[in-house]
């Protein structure tokens, strides 16, 4: 569900094969400048909170699939 809901964000505001106004460009620039600014931390300690209580092969093997999920959510390189 997580990933869903990153998912969706990245569809919305920063999937650029979507035409858009310019009123959108500059609402959805605002909203990946307060993503990278302010939300980074929030997702990575969930990261962290969800494999703590695993074991290291587990914990690895999670964290490789949401690393490789993440590839596609654009909006954390742009």
């Amino acid at each position: 569900m997580y990933l869903r809901i990153l998912k969706a964000i990245d569809e919305e505001v920063v999937d650029r094969d979507v035409i858009r106004t310019q009123q959108e460009v500059e609402r959805n620039t605002k909203i990946k400048d307060h993503i990278r600014d302010m939300c980074i931390r929030k997702p990575v300690d969930s990261w962290f909170q969800t494999v703590i209580g695993e074991g290291p092969e587990q914990r690895f093997q999670r964290c490789f699939n949401r690393v490789y999920k993440l590839k596609e959510l654009r909006f954390l390189a742009d």
